[in-house]
Order: C-alpha cells, then structure tokens, then sequence
C-alpha cells in the first residue's frame, strides 16, 4: 500500500513540476524574451536569413550566400529567384555552384521584450520593431538616427546634424565586413596572386612573398600566412623570447634611418571584372596590330597622353593574344605590366552574401581597417603599420627603444598621439588593430584603444582609393605577424532614396532611423514610406542567436531521410 501511495505521489510531484515549468516558460516568453526567425538578408553577415553554407573550393573559406532578401529597393522588380551561382567573399572565386547545396533557416533570435520600456536604445544598437508602413510585419535594423536629430546618408557615410558620425571601435568591430582573411589564402591556384607582399618583390616583380634573401637585404618572408622579419645584426639587443633560440645574448641597435624600413604591403588582387582604371605609359600603337574586339571597350590607346588604359582587370587569354601579336620585347613587358596593374583593385562594397543585383554596382569603399597577432622577438628598432586614403598617410610607430606608440600624419615630422609602449606586449602576441573608418584613425592594441581617435579629411570621394592602402614596416627587429585580416566599413547606399539621402531627415520625439547592415538590398527608413520608427514600435533588444540548425542527411539503403541538427557555431551574441 506504502509502495503505491509512494508511485502516486512521485508521478504528481514530476507532474507539478512539469506544469510548473511550462507555466513558468510561458510567463518567461510573455513578459520576459520571445524567439524569433530572421527570412531575409538585410542583416547580413551580422544575421543571416535563409542562406546556403558554401565552401569555396579555391581558399576554403566557408561563407553564407542568401536566399531570401528584402523586396528589391529598385521599382524595376524583385531579385530574381533561385540563385544558382556564388562569389567567394574572400579570394573572389566566382562560379562557384550551389544548386546543390542544401538551404539553411535563418537566425533564431532571443529577444528581451519591452527592454526600451525605460531605457532608449543607443546608436548602432540591433533593435526588433514594427515596421512602420506595415505594423504586422517585425524586422530587425540598426538604430542610425536618434530622436531630435537630423540624419543623413552621403558618400556611403552616415551624418548626423550636418556632421560626419564617428563610430566607436566596438561600433566599428559590430559592423565591420570582412574583406580579406591571410589565413584561407589560395594554394596551388595559378590565377591568383599573392596579396600580401614585400615591397622588395613588388618592385622586382616577384610572383611569391615567400622569395627573398634574407642574408643579403632583409625581407619578409612569408609562409603559411606567418610573415616573419629579421632586421636585426649581431649586435642588437636580445629580450627572451619563449621559442626563440637566438635569445642569449645581449646586443646593441645597429644604426638606422627611415630609408630601412622594410615594407609588407597589402594589394587587392581580384581575379576578374571592375570597373576601376588602369593604365602604363606607352609612346604609339603598333599599327599592325588591332584591339581585341572582344574587349575594345575596355582596352583603349590614348595617343595625345601617349598611355595605354584598362577598365577592369584585364583577362588572361585577352593578354595573351595581344602579346603574341607582336615581337618586340617592349611591346610585351608593356602589355603584362597593363595586365598586372589591372588586377590590383580598389575594395568595393560587393558581399559574398548577394547574388547578382541588377541595379547595383560595387562602388569604391576607403574606409578600411587591418587586424594581425604581432610578436616582438628581438632588437629595439620601431614597428609600423601605415595606412593611405587619398591625400592622407596615416602611420601608427610602435617604438622599442623609447617605449612610446606614435601617430604621425602625412610628412609632419611631429607625432598627432602619443602613448605609452606596454612592457607587456613585449613578452606575449599582442592582437593589434588599425582603422580608418569614419575619416577617424583608430590605433588598438589587445582591443583597447592606445590613444584617442584622430579625425582627419580627404579631398575629392572620387580619387580615394589607393592601390596599396595599407602597410606593415619594421627596422632594428625581428618580429611576427600573423593571422592578417582586412576589413571594410558598411556603405550605405541611396536606397529609394526618399528619407535622408538627397536631403537631411529630421527626426521628432521618440523617433528613430534604420538601416541595415547588408545595405544594398535593405528595405530600411532610406525607402520606406514612413521613415521614422517610433518608440512605442521598438519591441526588444536581441541577445543572441539560439538554437541555430542546419540540414542533415541519414541514407539507409536507396532511402535519404532529411532532419534538421544544432548548429552550434551560429551561436553567438549580437553586437
């Protein structure tokens, strides 16, 4: 009797508990969070919407490409459906099929409800709302605009009152879109060029970072995407180092000047396509010898400024019958210097998230940020990274012997920041990050800031991309650099352009401007009828991204079952 009164009575307390729980999880999702699916790509790469996981099968790096977007900001019609080709994001693979690559739901937010009840959001904050033309329908944006202020969209940059906003550094680390990742760098891939490399090779026209002689003029030398330099001599100082052998004993700086800084620069070689010009000095066209038809809109010969000019990069085989059309020596090294310039390109606002857009072409981003592990082994020379936008040439020193980081400013001999060097990163990989978004330098080391931003300005939009935009320098030492990645800015594009694009937006009480991270396909306050969110339409702050899936397969004989498993890499909190 005891033992099924016991039975009973353990049933009733799991079934309590049980309606306890859910009650429980109920009046959590009423009152406290709320799941919810992201469709489309606004968002992207910060929150993806259905998308496939695509491998590229040139440098393996792994890349979302949507499915689903925003309705077109364009009034000529909509995306059109079912993609079947993709873009590497980072080396520029195109081609690449994905008719068979299963499709993945999009990012499952967890959502503080009601969390703007009494605390407004702040700018660059992912907020979910009510969109204001069509209140049934929830999205998820950016806060850009607060209330009160007057917001516009120029040149890819946000202003606000006038002025050109300045983000933050976390701001900037929340939005920022990878261009170019060292570590997934092609192998084996005769159209593909290096992008980094030593300015010795550069001049000399060496095809790898890796080549160099290091005994007679010390280079980088590059392997595995880990660029290591000695610049030291047998009498420079030593700084134990864990790992490195030639530690034990102590030397003296040898002298050096400005003129030995050796010079590992970034250039971004694109495979195909552009729209940017190259060109090389060339006295006369050979009569003899015709312009390809095939690209004679995009190779032209001006003889009043006797050069020759590229409109994009030049394709391999167009290259080829040019040169082989002739005999002469210089002829030749003319035409491959042509097609070598062509393939060096200014960073543009593509993602490797869209398929082709009909009514967007990639414009000119300048506003670039460079992130690397650097390691200090020896000597107590300076280290620098230099970064160039137009007219401007921004030079972060990081100064072994005086102990002090230095910003410097075109050719001013006088530092603009200077800030203490931190024994600590003399001893242990320091993670260092150089930016140039917003017109602003921001130097960071280890994710802090080591001096307070610099804002500067540039002439003419038009001409300010440069080739070559950023730099990594040292003499006197031999140090490490590892795990490059560049970075670019959004653009925010002109939309439909009805809100804050040809004139500034102002902004009531309680009223907000969005935007989205993937801008050219972002139906957002640029295009929407409304343009103002209001305060009473924000309905949470997202967290993070919860229980993501991706397909699975299980085959059994001739028979394939398909189910859904946990992603967990896409878990992550939203910045």
């Amino acid at each position: 009797m005891s033992e099924t009164h016991d039975r009973s009575s353990s049933t009733r307390t799991v079934m309590e508990s049980l309606v306890s729980l859910s009650l429980a999880v109920i009046l959590f999702r009423t009152f406290a969070v709320e799941g919810y699916m992201i469709s489309t790509g606004s968002m992207a790469p910060t929150l993806l919407g259905y998308h496939k996981r695509v491998t590229c099968p040139a440098c393996r790096y792994e890349f979302p490409f949507g499915v689903a977007f925003d309705e077109s900001v364009d009034d000529s019609g909509k995306i059109a459906d079912s993609p079947q080709w993709a873009m590497c994001p980072n080396c520029g693979q195109g081609g690449i099929d994905v008719r068979t690559q299963p499709r993945n739901e999009g990012d499952q937010l967890l959502v503080q409800k009601d969390s703007y009840s009494f605390i407004p959001p702040k700018r660059w904050e992912v907020v979910v709302f009510r969109n204001p033309d069509h209140p049934t329908d929830v999205y998820v944006k950016r806060v850009a605009g607060l209330p009160g202020e007057s917001v516009q969209v120029r040149h890819g940059d946000l202003y606000i009152n006038g002025r050109l906003h300045h983000k933050h550094i976390k701001a900037q680390r929340a939005v920022r879109i990878l261009v170019y990742d060292d570590r997934f760098s092609p192998q084996n891939d005769k159209f593909w060029k290096p992008r980094w490399i030593p300015v010795s090779d550069l001049k000399s026209g060496q095809k790898s970072a890796s080549k160099g002689d290091s005994q007679d003029a010390p280079t980088w030398i590059g392997k595995d995407s880990v660029y290591v330099i000695d610049d030291t001599s047998e009498s420079t100082t030593t700084r134990p180092i864990p790992g490195d052998a030639d530690n034990s004993k102590p030397k003296q700086l040898a002298e050096t000047s400005d003129a030995d800084m050796k010079w590992l620069t970034y250039r971004h070689w694109i495979r195909s396509g552009g729209d940017h010009r190259s060109h090389v000095p060339m006295n006369s066209w050979p009569d003899a010898i015709a312009l390809p038809e095939s690209f004679s809109d995009r190779l032209s010969y001006h003889a009043e400024g006797k050069h020759l000019i590229c409109i994009g990069a030049m394709p391999s085989d167009v290259a080829k019958r040019v040169m082989l059309a002739s005999n002469d020596l210089s002829f030749r090294k003319t035409i491959y210097d042509l097609y070598l310039q062509s393939h060096i390109a200014p960073v543009t606002d593509e993602y490797g998230y869209n398929r082709d857009l009909p009514w967007h072409n990639p414009l000119d981003v300048h506003d670039l940020m460079c992130e690397f592990q650097l390691a200090f082994h020896r000597g107590e020379g300076e280290f620098v990274v230099q970064m160039r936008v137009a007219d401007q040439t921004m030079r972060g020193v990081f100064d072994v012997e005086s102990r002090q980081v230095q910003l410097y400013v075109n050719s001013d001999p006088r530092p603009v920041r200077t800030a203490e060097f931190d024994e600590l990163w003399l001893n242990e990989p320091a993670r260092v990050e150089m930016s140039l978004f917003d017109r602003q330098v921001i130097l960071a080391v280890n994710g802090e800031p080591v001096f307070t931003s610099y804002p500067f300005q540039i002439g003419q939009e038009e001409s300010a991309s440069d080739r070559h935009p950023i730099q990594i320098g040292a003499r006197g030492l031999k140090v490490q650099v590892s795990e490059l990645k560049v970075y670019r800015d959004v653009y925010y594009t002109n939309g439909k352009g009805r809100h804050g694009v040809n004139e500034p937006c102002p902004l009531g009480d309680g009223e907000y401007f969005m935007l989205g991270d993937n801008s050219p396909v972002s139906l957002d306050s640029r295009s929407w009828v409304n343009a103002a969110v209001s305060r009473e339409q924000l309905l949470g702050k997202p967290l993070f991204v919860h229980l993501p899936s991706k397909p699975g397969k299980f085959r059994w004989g001739n028979h394939e079952i398909n189910f859904r498993v946990p992603d967990f890499s896409r878990i992550r909190y939203v910045r």
